[in-house]
């Protein structure tokens, strides 16, 4: 196996360890933000989508921004962030419209010409 296969399973590992790692912050984050959250609830605990529409602020859950120059490797990282955004701000629980506007505002100009 080339150094180049060697550092791209590397790369791959790595991303898969980090979107574990950032599986449970959410979870943690989720449990310690609810309503009576202490931190003492299981780790398999999954709010109610009728809740409250927001659970942070918007400067605590800074909404992640693609380029249309973004590679492969910068658009799965982006995409990470913004299935966490969408969680942490329950947005994904708008309807589609709404849905679609943030999915929007999130976009360089050329992204935005090849959605519409």
């Amino acid at each position: 196996m080339g150094d180049m296969e060697q550092l791209a399973n590397l790369i791959v590992q790595q991303t898969t360890l980090s979107a574990q790692r950032e599986e449970r912050m959410v979870a943690m984050m989720e449990r310690l933000l609810s309503p009576g959250g202490s931190g003492a609830a299981s780790s398999d605990h999954r709010p109610a989508t009728n809740d409250a529409p927001a659970r942070l602020p918007g400067a605590a859950t800074p909404a992640p921004f693609l380029t249309s120059s973004a590679s492969l490797r910068d658009f799965a990282a982006w995409k990470m962030k913004f299935d966490g955004y969408m969680l942490l701000t329950r947005a994904d629980n708008l309807p589609p419209k709404e849905q679609r506007a943030i999915l929007l505002s999130l976009l360089d100009e050329d992204w935005t010409r090849v959605i519409r």
